[in-house]
């Protein structure tokens, strides 16, 4: 699992426009992890420990680590869509990317499985709201990335 993040990461890393920001310790993470009540998958914990967020130009992946603000934090906006803005995101979910219209793509943190689970679309403006049930986007972390990552603008 790990080598798989450390190969998308090094393919990131070849496009000029990325920035990565820097790493989480192991200390952030299960700090993060208990004042939130998740489980997060390996594959997540191991791109934190790498990077701690990623700048895909038009795409933010959101994480943690020393100097990464709350606009760039899986704990400030996972804890602000589920108490400050409305959405009433369960706490099953943790926010790793904003999409630009409200919606939420997060980790479902309530089906991991052998250390993994599915990344999910919350929607802002559905009409179940809280009780929605979340369309699977990505079986992985892992699998999610590498369509973001496929998908970042390069100028070369």
């Amino acid at each position: 699992m790990k080598h798989e993040i450390l190969s998308l990461l090094a393919l990131a890393r070849k496009n000029t426009l990325v920035r990565v920001g820097t790493s989480a310790t192991m200390a952030e993470i299960r700090q993060c992890l208990i004042i939130i009540h998740q489980r997060w998958p390996r594959s997540y914990c191991d791109f934190l420990l790498q990077v701690g967020s990623l700048d895909l130009a038009v795409d933010l992946i959101l994480g943690l680590g020393k100097g990464i603000s709350d606009e760039h934090s899986v704990f400030a906006r996972t804890f602000h869509a589920r108490a400050v803005s409305g959405l009433e995101l369960p706490a099953k979910y943790a926010v790793v990317y904003e999409v630009g219209n409200g919606d939420l793509e997060c980790l479902d943190c309530g089906k991991v499985k052998d250390g993994e689970c599915p990344v999910v679309l919350w929607m802002h403006d559905h009409p179940d709201a809280s009780l929605q049930k979340p369309e699977i986007i990505a079986k992985t972390f892992t699998s999610w990335l590498a369509k973001k990552i496929e998908n970042a603008p390069d100028i070369g």
